[in-house]
């Protein structure tokens, strides 16, 4: 498959297609999808914070923690859009729950 032209896979709607030029960050979405990561998801949100670029905007999808990790999302990132599913949607849920709130041209999905 080539990175120029027809990707053979429908454009979506609010989306750029796989052919588009470069572009920065300040217009990509990450979405990172958690369950009980409370001992992972500090370094993971320092991570995204601490790249040259900033992104638009960075949602996190909690798949109904119960190790406080939701909490302590809230009270520490507030920058950070946070999606409390209230069950266990799955990492593809998640991700599907987190990008359909994302506003961003580009989507990161982080795992």
């Amino acid at each position: 498959m080539s990175n120029h032209g027809d990707s053979g896979s429908p454009e979506l709607p609010g989306r750029a297609s796989h052919g588009s030029p470069r572009h920065s960050g300040h217009d990509s979405s990450v979405v990172i999808v958690n369950y009980n990561g409370g001992e992972f998801i500090s370094g993971c949100l320092d991570a995204v914070f601490a790249q040259s670029i900033a992104p638009l905007e960075v949602i996190v999808v909690d798949n109904n923690s119960t190790d406080g990790s939701a909490e302590h999302i809230a009270s520490h990132y507030p920058e950070v859009t946070l999606l409390r599913s209230g069950s266990n949607l799955g990492f593809a849920g998640g991700c599907n729950l987190g990008v359909a709130a994302a506003r961003g041209k580009w989507i990161v999905l982080l795992n």
